[in-house]
């Protein structure tokens, strides 16, 4: 007599004798097994496990349906029907192959058809070796995780489903609500292929492998090396990419005044004597879940979302020709839905003189800016789900400005380094734009709405006018003209040279990026020139969004400011994010304010206007603000 019970943790037993006698062999998980050796007497299954068994290899000839919890002691004693119902004997030693379930399969209780018998049940997928659903195989249950075949076994075999030699996928199919994309390179980089739910593919050897710009690269034959399988349709489904994506050339023609072209996969441009790049964003992680088990970087996944995220890692640098060399780094996280909702991993190096790190960049939703913007959009008849990420965007650069300024404002009296926070931050805006931009959701909720046809801008033009208008303090404002001295790159080498109450000050030409077609962010840096090589520097921050006519002149929705003193001769001040209906004017205060007590002698005398001259441009910029027709 054999053992009293089979073993635990396993869903399927077979054993060479009756009554669980002699040796046995164990089965666990949905699968399939397309060849075994015949030599079967007793069978039992766990609950929750439904097998049919076939006298033939390959899932051929006779078949016997066994359903949860049943033990058969005697196979010699169990009739062997053919599928007109015809007795041809008993079970015992005719066992050949069999498929095991998880979940009850439709067909129970009748005969299936070859296509019902390899169906994946709801939210699974199935991998298998050989064409045709043969061989070695795996079923998945979504949502799933494979960032490395390399490591994961066949549930038949053990025989890892990725080799150093190639891959070991010929077939696969999904069931209803399985979505899945399976990737030619790990961690769900190189090209991609998506299977909708209820798709099969008995050879991959027939399904075209292309890359991302929709280049012909082979078949999918033994190529699958990663995979993500997800429950619901994500949001990103329809745009035709693997997940939010960023598309490198619409990225780089974003930034006005490159040096360089897009074929380098970085972009280059030159304000003033600093050199600015900015590496091709690269896809450092996804997941169909919020956590990844066993996940070898210290990610913060409690911020991330539950139904899954993919992470860019950023990588920029900002090189002057005083040698002093800065570069940062962090990663952007996105949900399925395009939106921004993590910044970490924040990394500023300067050459050996300072390294900073901010591991999360967290925003705050109830600032009463932010509420105030979405408000104001909501019942202006824009998109929500637009308006969301738009705003989550804001939300996150005046975070980002603020959280970074507070790290390196005491580091540093360049001012090129300085201008590398506005510049990371058009750059975290320009890239949730590229993103936002493949979703193509319209910005307003009515398909009416006039608005759709104007488009915010800046009027470069009219700032010397708009500059003049701003107070009495202000004189002498001249034109855009390359500043004396640089040879550097247009536009951003040109300046207006003003002056505020007789001292000498210029503005840099100012940069702007777009937040989809609802907001618009906008910086600049401001000279306090003490000496011909002694600058102080403003830099200011600010961000619009569309009016609620055309042609009206854009709203203000935040602007912050930061002063840095040259020779760190002063304490470097900054403003927190300001919001509601009197921003210019409170950024001004809080720059009055922490101005007091600045060192001022005869030859700073111009700091004592530094709020004046930040409220005169911040006006400027707002002016100069435009909603106007495409």
């Amino acid at each position: 007599m054999g053992d009293s019970a089979m073993n635990s943790n396993v869903d399927f037993e077979i054993w060479n004798h009756n009554d669980r006698g002699g040796l046995s062999d164990t089965f666990k998980n949905a699968q399939g097994q397309d060849s075994i050796t015949g030599n079967t007497d007793s069978l039992e299954t766990a609950s929750n496990t439904w097998v049919i068994v076939f006298n033939e290899t390959n899932y051929y000839g006779d078949s016997m349906q066994v359903g949860p919890s049943t033990y058969l002691d005697d196979l010699n004693h169990t009739t062997r029907y053919n599928s007109s119902g015809s007795d041809e004997g008993d079970w015992k030693n005719q066992i050949q192959s069999f498929v095991l379930y998880k979940t009850k399969p439709s067909y129970w209780g009748r005969n299936p058809t070859r296509d019902e018998l390899f169906a994946p049940p709801s939210g699974h997928a199935v991998f298998t070796e050989n064409n045709n659903f043969l061989g070695d195989n795996r079923t998945f249950t979504a949502p799933y995780n494979a960032l490395n075949l390399g490591v994961v076994g066949y549930t038949t075999s053990g025989t890892e489903m990725y080799r150093t030699t190639g891959g070991t996928i010929n077939s696969l199919r999904t069931g209803p609500n399985a979505w899945l994309i399976v990737f030619n390179e790990a961690d769900c980089r190189g090209c991609a292929l998506r299977v909708s739910p209820n798709t099969k593919h008995g050879d991959l050897n027939n399904i075209t492998r292309y890359n991302l710009q929709g280049e012909d690269q082979g078949d999918w034959k033994n190529q699958i090396e990663s995979f993500l399988l997800y429950n619901k349709e994500p949001e990103f489904w329809s745009t035709g990419y693997p997940r939010p994506y960023i598309d490198f050339t619409t990225l780089f023609n974003l930034y006005p005044g490159t040096t360089n072209t897009s074929s380098d996969d970085k972009i280059t441009y030159v304000i003033e004597d600093a050199t600015y790049k900015i590496d091709e964003p690269e896809v450092a992680a996804q997941a169909a879940t919020q956590v990844i088990s066993d996940y070898y970087i210290n990610d913060d996944f409690s911020v991330l979302p539950e139904d899954g995220w993919t992470k860019y890692h950023i990588s920029m640098s900002h090189e002057n020709t005083g040698g002093r060399n800065d570069k940062a780094e962090f990663d952007m996280f996105f949900d399925n839905s395009g939106k921004l909702v993590s910044i970490q991993h924040f990394e500023w190096s300067s050459n050996g003189a300072y390294n900073i790190s901010q591991a999360l960049i967290t925003i705050v939703d109830d600032e009463a800016w932010l509420l105030g913007t979405i408000g104001a959009l909501e019942t202006l008849g824009i998109s929500e789900e637009v308006a969301d990420g738009f705003v989550q965007v804001f939300d996150f650069l005046t975070t980002a400005f603020n959280d970074i300024s507070s790290l390196v404002y005491r580091k540093t009296d360049n001012g090129g380094s300085y201008y590398f926070l506005p510049v990371i931050c058009h750059t975290i805006n320009r890239v949730y734009s590229t993103i936002a931009g493949t979703f193509n959701r319209p910005a307003y909720s009515s398909s009416s709405d006039s608005r759709a046809n104007y488009a915010l801008d800046f009027n470069y033009d009219g700032y010397t006018d708009a500059l003049s208008g701003t107070g009495s303090g202000v004189s002498n404002v001249g034109a855009w003209g390359l500043k004396s001295g640089t040879s550097g790159a247009m536009p951003f080498s040109q300046v207006i040279e003003f002056e505020y109450q007789g001292y000498n000050f210029r503005v840099w030409y100012p940069e702007v990026s777009f937040s989809t077609e609802l907001g618009m962010v906008m910086s600049c840096k401001i000279d306090y020139e003490i000496s011909d090589n002694k600058d102080d520097h403003v830099i200011l921050l600010m961000g619009v969004s569309v009016p609620a006519n055309p042609g009206d002149q854009p709203v203000l929705s935040f602007a912050q400011a930061t002063i840095q003193f040259t020779d760190m001769s002063d304490s470097n001040i900054m403003t927190s994010p300001c919001g509601g209906n009197n921003i210019i004017n409170d950024v001004y205060d809080q720059l009055s304010s922490q101005l007091t007590g600045t060192n001022i002698d005869s030859n700073s005398g111009g700091r004592a206007y530094l709020a004046d001259v930040a409220k005169a441009n911040m006006q400027a910029m707002l002016d100069c603000a435009v909603f106007t027709p495409k």
